[in-house]
């Protein structure tokens, strides 16, 4: 019988906790170290762009970090007649899916359930 990988990862913030999910989803035996005594609020906020939703969807906690943001409206530079000459995100037709959102209500998502 082969012997089950193991990883630890070293940082239990948004990264590391989806790294820890995503090496556990494949079969790992993960340990987090983190040297804060707590997760809490860190920082200002998070931007989540398009291809990060993406990745949280891929380890199947995009819908719950979804909701604990707000989609963001593109912002940018535009000429006096109202063109747009820099847009952030572009708008390409379709939801762009950028999610503006804490730290604090992130991390709960990815957080493995107990033993797990």
């Amino acid at each position: 019988m082969a012997e089950r990988l193991t990883a630890i990862v070293v940082g239990g913030g948004i990264a590391g906790l989806a790294s820890a999910v995503s090496l556990a989803q494949a079969g790992w035996a993960v340990t987090v170290l983190e040297r804060a005594p707590a997760f809490g609020e860190v920082g200002a906020g998070l931007a989540i762009t398009r291809n990060g939703m993406s990745a949280l969807e891929a380890i199947g906690v995009g819908e719950t970090v979804g909701a604990a943001g707000h989609e963001t409206v593109p912002a940018g530079f535009q000429d006096p007649g109202g063109r747009w000459l820099l847009r952030i995100p572009q708008h390409t037709g379709r939801a762009h899916g950028h999610h503006d959102l804490g730290h604090s209500p992130a991390t709960p998502a990815l957080r493995p359930p107990a033993g797990g």
